[in-house]
């Protein structure tokens, strides 16, 4: 848990939701930009990982080996710090341009990471305890965020581009480096999984033969495909909030802190449902939370109550690490960790990168109501799949089947 809430304190500091947003907005960029970013983080974060899972050996799923791996992430954090502190006259557009870089190859270094961060976890913690330990590890990793956030948004709000946003990137880089401490520590319980097949193509053909000999785990895929649209609008309440209702930055705090909360207590709440009752009906709550999201963005004014919205947003995006990770794992069994994690998230990379772009362009060249029902029809697609495949994530049937 120590691990997981040092991690959430740095990732609090550099939100995706709020703070990188709301930089980009200070550095000029417009709304399709801003769903560029988040489209281009989270494919950056999921592109790599099947080259990833095969070019490196299982071997990095050791503790140690797998702390060793975070380097080049928070190296790219570092120099992210070093711009926005060490640079202060260096002209908008090349700041700008510089700052997507730094950030995209922050997301890539954890996207190397992830398949091999998931087996280590995998063979440190008990079958039967995941949904509680993914669950109270990122509810303790919201906590955190909650705190980065606050101080992040008080940053942002006192110096902005002076030296607001350097401090929160730079303050990020500790928190990192002792979350990779902590992991190295951990003891594993089973053997490290199998080595995938040398050759990329045979490896790919196995996996594929894997999700093709179920419906259960095509529906799995699918279900994982529909989850970037549902969420892509949230990466646009920073960027609309501060254009069209022009909240000053100070909000940004408050709204950091609540959807870390509402992280926090999505990742609780849904890996006990997750254990207790299925991921099925955890994905359902999900869902139901991204649309509370939308609705209290579209119906609510008061700043103060606008954190319900991100609150909401939080409960959502708790998802993708709880739920989908325990399906992940459920889905490959033991052997296959890395491999097939690493697969299932490089076919989400474009995914992912088309969906916030989607959504940012419809809002730049229509309204962002537009991408906001977008977001919402989604959210309602989502159900819609559980229902007309009732093993969904059922309990005991994520595993494939024929």
């Amino acid at each position: 848990m120590l691990h997981e809430g040092l991690w959430g304190l740095g990732t609090g500091l550099c939100n995706p939701v709020t703070i990188l947003p709301l930089a980009l907005a200070d550095l000029g960029g417009s709304a399709a930009l801003a769903g560029l970013l988040a489209g281009l983080l989270f494919a950056m974060y999921s592109a790599p990982q099947w080259i990833s899972a095969h070019r490196l050996s299982p071997a990095w799923s050791d503790p140690k080996r797998c702390a060793l791996l975070h380097s080049p992430a928070i190296l790219a954090q570092a120099l992210a710090a070093l711009l926005f502190l060490a640079l202060p006259s260096l002209p908008a557009p090349w700041k700008l341009a510089l700052f997507i870089a730094l950030f995209s190859a922050h997301y890539l270094g954890i996207g190397l990471i992830m398949p091999h961060w998931l087996a280590c976890i995998g063979r440190c913690m008990p079958e039967g305890a995941r949904g509680r330990y993914f669950g109270s590890s990122f509810a303790f990793s919201g906590a955190m965020a909650g705190l980065g956030g606050l101080l992040a948004g008080w940053w942002a709000a006192k110096a902005g581009l002076r030296w607001g946003f350097g401090m929160c990137f730079a303050l990020a880089v500790p928190a990192q480096v002792a979350c990779v401490s902590v992991l190295s520590r951990l003891k594993p319980l089973l053997p490290a999984p199998d080595a995938p097949p040398s050759s990329l193509a045979a490896a790919l053909r196995e996996n594929l033969a894997l999700l093709r000999g179920s419906r259960l785990a095509r529906a799995t895929l699918l279900l994982f495909l529909v989850m970037p649209f549902a969420g892509a609008a949230g990466s646009l309440f920073t960027v609309y909030l501060r254009e069209v209702r022009g909240l000053p930055a100070a909000w940004f705090g408050p709204f950091s802190a609540a959807l870390s909360l509402g992280g926090m207590a999505g990742s609780f709440l849904l890996g006990l449902i997750n254990d207790r009752r299925g991921p099925r009906v955890a994905m359902l709550l999900a869902f139901a939370a991204m649309l509370c999201s939308l609705a209290a963005l579209a119906w609510l004014h008061r700043p103060g109550l606008l954190c319900l919205a991100f609150l909401s947003n939080g409960f959502w995006t708790s998802a993708f690490a709880v739920v989908n990770l325990v399906l992940l794992l459920d889905l490959a069994g033991p052997a296959r960790v890395p491999s097939l994690t690493g697969l299932v998230n490089t076919l989400m990379a474009p995914f992912i990168l088309a969906a916030p772009w989607l959504a940012g362009v419809v809002a730049q060249r229509f309204r962002y109501s537009g991408a906001f029902l977008l977001s919402a029809l989604a959210c309602l697609a989502g159900p819609a799949l559980l229902a007309a495949f009732p093993g969904l994530g059922a309990r005991g049937k994520s595993a494939p089947q024929p």
